[in-house]
């Protein structure tokens, strides 16, 4: 799929793909409709701990990469390894890269919201809250955007009751995104434990 996407890109516009990656991860600044800038705006004007938004930033990749890792480590000792699994896989790691990035687009749900479908669909909870969280998405672009912020910035300084209430409508979409992975996913911590054992046992063979 790699070859089929790419080669035909760089035979006829090369030129392309240096645009988006220039973009994409020469980006300053950090999205105020991130998960990121939302920590960021707890740590620093609310619990005023004077950390940079550049910190949180380079920690939420950490996280996303730790993420990833140990998603790659489920997938190695999964022994059924059927297609739920895989589709959990998938809608996990998309939305953990969408939820650490600095930056951020409504639009980016659409990348993970169909294998979502398919893991909530027996659960009348998880059917709920998928419904939620596109409402809350509907809100946040285009209802409230140039309401409550612009890409860079709350629209009320920090401390107003504008600045406190873009806030906590981004607290909110973040925490039903979280609820709406858990209903999907349905985590039972089994896996960290296989994984530990998988650990225990090689130390015990080196040992």
């Amino acid at each position: 799929m790699a070859v089929v996407c790419l080669v035909p890109i760089l035979i006829l516009k090369p030129g392309v793909l240096a645009s988006y990656f220039s973009g994409s991860l020469v980006r300053t600044g950090v999205n105020v409709n991130t998960m990121t800038y939302t920590l960021y705006a707890y740590l620093h004007d609310v619990l005023n701990l004077g950390i940079s938004v550049t910190t949180v930033s380079t920690l939420m990749y950490i996280l996303m990469g730790l993420i990833l890792l140990f998603l790659v480590a489920f997938a190695y000792i999964e022994p059924k390894k059927d297609p739920r699994f895989l589709i959990k896989l998938i809608a996990v790691s998309i939305f953990v890269v969408i939820f650490c990035m600095k930056y951020h687009s409504p639009q980016y749900v659409v990348w993970f919201t169909p294998f979502v479908c398919l893991l909530v669909a027996d659960s009348i909870y998880g059917i709920a809250i998928f419904y939620i969280t596109q409402v809350i998405t509907y809100f946040e672009f285009p209802l409230t955007f140039g309401t409550l912020y612009l890409n860079g910035n709350y629209l009320g300084a920090s401390g107003t009751t504008l600045w406190y209430l873009a806030l906590v409508f981004f607290t909110i979409n973040f925490v039903t995104y979280i609820l709406l992975m858990y209903f999907a996913v349905k985590p039972t911590g089994s896996h960290t434990r296989m994984l530990i054992g998988k650990i225990r046992e090689k130390l015990a063979k080196k040992s």
